[in-house]
Formats: structure tokens, sequence, C-alpha cells
């Protein structure tokens, strides 16, 4: 039976989204072959919204900006987007109208518009996204439409739930525009710009015309029989906790959703005690994801014993999509003989000076995990110094990895060794049930288990940097409506005060991308500047965000730059207290911007570790974050190459490592001046202190 999402005719948009490195991008991409198969009179478009776009890779094909149509489907065209250059188009287009309301709304003392329309606004973007798809749905008599079905592959949960929002926020901004305009429409004489104002000319109808399309951007994510949204996760715990959330967050949006695929689901395989254990492993979080989604239709797709990139092999996952088949054959040729086996791996090399570490890489490739572990390794070899391991990531998976509650507070990495606890008020080890600090012997034996290495000296920090740019904003708008209100008694500032009280609050709303994370970071750099800590683990959101992190500084100084010239203006009228305090937080900020942008260049302070896995499309990111870093300047000297399938005699096995070897040697050949180590995939999930300890062995030894 066909799932929804490939068997409802009015369906116009398919969003797949979840937790990265879960096969968001494989599942688009067969989605979209099964609907042009399907449907051979409409016409399909595959686009994808991640910033580290993956769509090519799957295909097989040099995808880019503008659409492709895939070769041998001729109703399946495919587009990667760049948003950026949609916005120049935007501002082109409408420079005449952009220059009009420049005018019509730069005067006296109210905040220039001309910062928000010269400026890169949140979210603009990526509204830019929305609206190129609304477009493709369009037609007229000149130009005829060019998708009837729109499949999307969005970037990992957290920064596609910021998308989704979209569409209400640029709403809001265009309130901030109407506000900048009313004082000409009430006061056209007093504020005269050169041009008379007629109700409902160009300018009021661009800003119309756009407010409508936010509208209808909105209204399509919401419309059930149109839109749909395929969850797409493995059976793993981080994965199953990331859904939950995001399927709650969904409901709250109103966004549909009837089918959830869980992929990359393990056979037994016979006799091979590998591919058996991981089956087992796998199957406590089957039962939680039926249990738990059961109101959903729930689609397993098996794991293929080849990486699924080319039309030829997506053709074989869309049959599994289609129900047209329920599992993958796999070839008779296992033969150690002729595999390499895996080859003594080196040890991440880290200068013993640097103190700050970024874990970096494509969604889903263990960059958690290996952040963990190495905050395990610091830990246990240095136990005279304190480690902090600090995620910016939004969808946060360090309690998963630590098997802990983590939160926005400092929190003391615990162990629950057999007979021992740690007591965080006396900051030492205690026999369970029993009194005071264990005994020289119970320490020995303690450091015999590898989980109570850890001398209390570990700690881990779950930002939620989109709650701090919540309570910065909501601060902001408070000092500005508690200063009019002061202002409000003064004759001279009666025209102004009505109009300009709303843009002020509103600038706040226009935060650029990476505020959050500077935000996020300020916690991190006061205990930088306290000699907190001694050693500091930074795990990152996938590849593309990771970018934005790193490239944020000139973005942010030029919107706090604005923000700090719009308050001038008021305080040369009349000097408030509150006014001048917030230019006091806005200065030190941008301050705190240079500091971060400088500690994250300076290769004596740190270093970026590269994560990834042997498969096409992680190994051709991996090349585009090496190749970013190194044009921002951020030092970088090893990469991990993960989940590497051990050595078998299994068909599957040796199936999956014959094509890794091809990745692996490409890695190691393109990238001969960084430290490249290998990392075998393990049986089971690595999750707790044992584990992270026993993984930190192998590759910090």
């Amino acid at each position: 039976m066909l799932p929804s999402f490939l068997n409802n005719r009015n369906l116009k948009l398919t969003i797949f989204g979840g937790k990265g490195g879960t096969g968001k991008t494989t599942s688009a991409s067969a989605a979209a072959l099964s609907l042009a198969w399907l449907y051979p009179s409409k016409k399909v478009l595959l686009i994808s919204s991640d910033p580290a776009h993956s769509v090519g890779d799957s295909l097989g094909l040099a995808i880019g900006a503008n659409k492709m149509r895939v070769d041998g489907v001729p109703n399946l065209e495919a587009q990667e987007i760049d948003p950026a250059p949609l916005l120049e188009v935007f501002k082109k287009n409408h420079e005449k109208e952009i220059k009009e309301i420049i005018q019509r709304a730069g005067f006296y003392g109210q905040i220039n518009i001309k910062e928000f329309l010269s400026f890169s606004l949140p979210g603009m973007e990526e509204m830019m996204i929305f609206l190129h798809i609304a477009d493709k749905y369009k037609h007229t008599w000149y130009q005829p439409q060019e998708a009837d079905i729109v499949v999307l592959d969005t970037a990992p949960t957290g920064h596609t739930l910021r998308l989704l929002d979209m569409p209400g926020m640029m709403d809001e901004w265009m309130d901030v525009v109407d506000q900048a305009l009313l004082k000409y429409k009430v006061h056209p004489r007093l504020y005269a710009s050169g041009s008379e104002y007629h109700e409902g000319d160009r300018v009021d109808q661009m800003v119309e015309k756009m407010r409508q399309d936010f509208k209808a951007a909105k209204e399509l994510l919401t419309n059930r029989e149109q839109t749909e949204f395929v969850p797409v996760l493995i059976p793993e715990a981080m994965a199953i906790e990331e859904t939950e959330d995001l399927l709650k967050a969904l409901k709250e949006r109103q966004i549909q959703v009837n089918s959830i695929l869980i992929n990359r689901v393990r056979g037994s395989n016979g006799t091979c005690p590998f591919c058996a254990s991981k089956a087992e492993d796998q199957s406590d979080s089957i039962k939680k994801i039926e249990n738990t989604f059961g109101e959903f239709n729930l689609i397993k797709v098996p794991l293929f014993p080849y990486e699924v990139q080319g039309i030829r092999s997506l053709e074989k996952y869309a049959d599994i999509l289609m129900d047209e088949v329920q599992s993958v054959e796999v070839e008779a040729n296992a033969n150690e003989a002729g595999a390499s086996q895996v080859q003594p791996s080196n040890h991440l090399r880290v200068d013993p000076e640097v103190r700050f570490v970024m874990f970096g890489g494509k969604g889903g490739v263990g960059k958690t995990s290996m952040a963990a572990a190495m905050a395990v390794h610091l830990a246990r070899k240095y136990s005279d110094q304190k480690v902090l391991i600090y995620s910016v990531d939004p969808a946060h998976s360090l309690a998963d990895s630590f098997g802990v509650e983590i939160g926005d507070k400092l929190t003391p990495i615990q162990w629950s060794a057999s007979g021992s606890v740690y007591d965080s008020e006396r900051g030492a080890y205690a026999p369970e049930g029993g009194q005071g600090s264990v005994t020289s012997d119970e320490k020995n034996s303690a450091f015999r288990n590898p989980q109570s290495a850890i001398e209390g000296n570990l700690f881990a920090m779950e930002i939620d940097s989109e709650h701090l740019l919540h309570d910065f904003i909501e601060d902001y708008r408070s000092i500005i409506r508690d200063a009019f209100d002061t202002w409000e008694g003064m004759r001279e500032a009666i025209t102004e005060l009505r109009y300009d009280r709303n843009v002020m609050a509103m600038f706040a709303r226009t935060a650029p991308p990476g505020m959050n994370e500077v935000l996020g970071l300020e916690n991190l750099t006061g205990f930088i500047t306290e000699k907190k800590f001694d050693w500091y683990i930074l795990d990152t959101a996938p590849t593309g965000h990771l970018l934005v992190l790193l490239e944020f500084p000139n973005l942010v100084r030029d919107w706090l730059s604005r923000a700090y010239r719009s308050l001038v203006k008021y305080q040369v009228q009349i000097a408030l207290t509150n006014l001048k305090e917030l230019g006091t937080r806005i200065l030190k900020s941008t301050q705190l911007v240079n500091k971060i942008h400088e500690m994250l260049t300076n290769p004596q302070v740190s270093q970026l570790v590269t994560v990834t896995i042997p498969e096409a499309m992680a190994v051709e990111e991996t090349g585009r974050l090496l190749a970013s870093v190194k044009r921002l300047g951020v030092p970088c000297g090893n990469i991990f190459i993960n989940m590497i399938t051990p050595p078998s005699h299994c068909n599957f096995c040796s199936s999956k490592r014959e094509s890794e070897q091809t990745y692996i040697q490409k890695l190691s050949r393109m990238n001969s001046e960084y430290n490249v180590v290998q990392v075998p995939l393990f049986p089971h999930q690595i999750t707790g202190l044992e584990e992270l300890t026993k993984l930190s062995e192998m590759v910090y030894g």
C-alpha cells in the first residue's frame, strides 16, 4: 500500500526532515523519483534547502542553483537553492520601490529604514526559499507552471524548524516597514520626500504583495491536503528523542504528518555475529518507535549493503517506499583475502597548548560521540584539570551520549559504577549507601573500572541559544518601551513618538543569523575569561550551520553597529539611563564577537576536528568543509573517518566494507596534510561513560 505522500493526488509539497545523518536526502530523492514514476503527467521538482547541499551527491549529478533535469526521468528536475542570489534578484527587481521607502521613511529621528533594506535580514534569505517554491506553482498565459509537486530536502531538525517559522517572522518584519512608512502617510507634508503619496501606489502595492506572498507560504505549510512533512529517523535513542521533539513542534505549527520513515533497519544476516549484535541493539529502539509513534504509518527501510547513490540504487530504495519489495539482495562476495583490513589507526594529534577544540562535519557522522570521547579522555588524563564539553547544536545530543540529563546549567558528569556514586556536594566518590569519601583501595579499584576514572573534573552544558536570543529581544523591546514612556511627556517628541517607538522595538526582531550563537557562546567566553576550565570541547551543528557560526562575525558586527547608531540618535536628543545601558550592552556584544572570532582562528588556542564517514555524500561535504575552514583561517589538523565496517566473512559486511574502502582511500589521498584517524563501527550504540571510555582509549590512546 502506498504511503500518503505518494498516494495523495492533491499533494503539492512534501518535506523530508529529521536528525542529521538519518538519510533525509536519500529518502527525499527516492520519493521524488517515485512521484515522477507514479504521476508521469505531473512535473516533480526536488529542492534542497540545506546549506550543506547533498541532493546532487545523492543523484550522482552536478546540480547547482539552476534547475536540472534528471537523466532518464523526463518529468523530474532537481535544484540546490542558494537563497543569497535570489535575495539580490529580489532587491534589483524592486529597486525603485525600495529607494522610495528609504526616501519616505529615512528622515528625522526615526531609525533609518535603509539599515533594514541594505542588510541581510534574519530569515530573509530563507524566506526566498519559500517564495521560490510558491513561484513554481504559479502560472500565467505567458509563463507555464514550473512544478506540480515539490519535494523539499531540509537541514537537520533545529534549523528546519527555524525555516518553517520564517513566514510568520517575515510578516512581523513587514510590520516594521509599515510602521516606518506610517508617519509619512499620516503627515505627508511634514515628512515630504519629494514624491506625493497616493493610497495604493507602487510602494503600497509592493509591501502588500510581499505580505500576501508570506501569507500564502504560511497557508501552504499548514494545508493538510497539499503539504505533508515526513520525518526520517534511524533506530537509535538520539534519533528517537529528536523525532519526538520534532513531532511536537510540527503539531504546534499545524503541519501535517502521516508517515515516518525508519531508515537503516538491520537484519541478522544468518550467522554473522556483528550483524546479529547490531540487529539486537536496534530491536529495543524499534520496539520503542512502534510504541511511541504507533499512530503514524511506519515505513521500515532496510540498511543497504552498499551506499545508496545514483539513480540505479535510488530506484531500489524507491521500490521499498512504494512497497514493491521489502528487502535488498546481497551478492555472495565475501572474500577477506581481497578486502583491505582496517589499518592501524593513528591517534588524534592536538597541540598540548590548544585549549579549545571544535568538532564539525555532516549530520549523523558521530560528532557528538567523538567530542564526548575526547572530553572523557582529557578528564582521565589530566585529573587535576577541569574539562567542559559545550553544545551549541540546536538539536542537542550530549545528554543522549552521556546517558544523563544535561541542560543549560553546568552539569557534572557522574558515574554509577557498581558500589560507587559521585557526590556533587562533597566533590568526591563515595560507596553507595555509605558515608565519606572513597578509601585509597576503593579508589585504586575504581580506577580499574573505566567509568570511575573521571575524578569530578568533567562538566557538560547544552546551551539553548534560541531561548537566549528570545530573552535578548524581549529585554531590548522592554527597554525601548520604557525609554519612550519616559520621553512621552516632552513636547518636541510627540510627533515622532507614536511612530518611532514601534519601529525601534521591532528592530530587535531583525537580529541576523549568528546572533543566537553569539549569545550562546557568551557563557563560554565568560568561563574562558575567568579561567574556570582548562579545556573546552565544542560540539557543533552540522556543516552548513557550523560555517554560519564561523562566518557570523561580520554579519553580527554590522547589525550591532546599526542597533547602536539608532540608539545614539535618541541619546543626542535626550539622555536616558536605560538607553545608555542598552547601548553599553550592545557594545559589549560587539567586543564579544571580535573576541570569539579571534579565538576561533588562533591556531595556538583553537583547533577544529573534522568527523566524516566513508560514504560519497559525507566525503564530498568534508571536502567543502575543509576548503571553507581553510579560507576562513580556522586551524584544522585532524580528520576522523568514523563507522568503518569491521572485516568479516559475512556477505553483507564484506559488501559494505568494499564500498567503504574506495572512500577511505580517497579521503586519505585527498587530505595527506591532515592526520587521518580511522574508527571502526561499534556493534552497539555508544552511550554512557563506560562506552565513551572504550571509544576514547581507541582513538585518543
